[in-house]
C-alpha cells in the first residue's frame, strides 16, 4: 500500500489536488483572505510558508476545480492513530460544490485500513464550518481554548472510522 497522502496529484473527480509547494504564493494569498485565518490575522507570507517548509509528516495540496485553483488543504499522518486535518480552505466561490465532502471521503480513502481516525480543529465561532463537520460524521470532542490564538477557543472534533 503506498503511503497515505504522499502522491503529487490526485483526481477526486470533482476536483484534483497538486502538490503545493509550487503554488505556494497563491495558496498563502488564498488562506490568508478567508475565515478563520483572516480573522486570525495570518498573513499571506506565514499562509505561504506553511507549503515551502520541509515537513514529511503533512501533505499538501492545492486544491483545483476546473483548472483553477480553488483552495488548500494540509493532512498531517499519522496523528493519534489516523489523519488530522491541518488545513482546509475553500474560497466563497468553491464552497457548496461538494469539493470538502469530497476531500473527507478522500481522506477516508488513504487512510483505509491504516487509522481508525479523522481528526481536526474549527474556531468556535465558525458555526459553518462546525456544521460542515457534523454532517460530514465528525463530534466534536474538547475545547481548546488560546491554541492558536489567544482569546479563541478551538473545538477539537473526530471522525471514528
Amino acid at each position: 500500500m503506498a503511503i497515505p497522502f504522499r502522491q503529487m496529484t490526485y483526481d477526486l473527480g470533482i476536483c484534483s489536488l497538486t502538490e503545493g509547494t509550487p503554488d505556494a504564493d497563491a495558496l498563502g494569498a488564498l488562506l490568508a483572505g478567508i475565515d478563520p485565518w483572516k480573522a486570525h490575522g495570518r498573513p499571506a507570507s506565514v499562509m505561504a510558508d506553511r507549503f515551502r517548509r520541509a515537513d514529511p509528516s503533512a501533505g499538501r495540496f492545492a486544491i483545483r476545480a476546473e483548472g483553477e485553483i480553488v483552495g488548500a488543504v494540509v493532512v498531517r499522518f499519522p496523528f493519534l492513530r489516523g489523519a488530522y486535518l491541518e488545513t482546509l480552505g475553500l474560497a466563497e466561490t468553491a464552497r457548496g460544490r461538494g469539493i470538502g465532502r469530497a476531500i473527507i471521503e478522500w481522506m477516508e480513502q488513504e487512510i483505509a485500513g491504516e487509522a481508525a481516525n479523522l481528526w481536526l480543529c474549527v474556531t468556535d465561532w465558525n458555526e459553518a464550518a462546525r456544521r460542515f463537520y457534523r454532517a460530514n460524521g465528525f463530534a466534536e470532542v474538547g475545547l481548546l481554548p488560546d491554541l492558536s490564538v489567544e482569546g479563541m477557543t478551538e473545538v477539537f472534533m473526530r471522525k471514528q472510522l
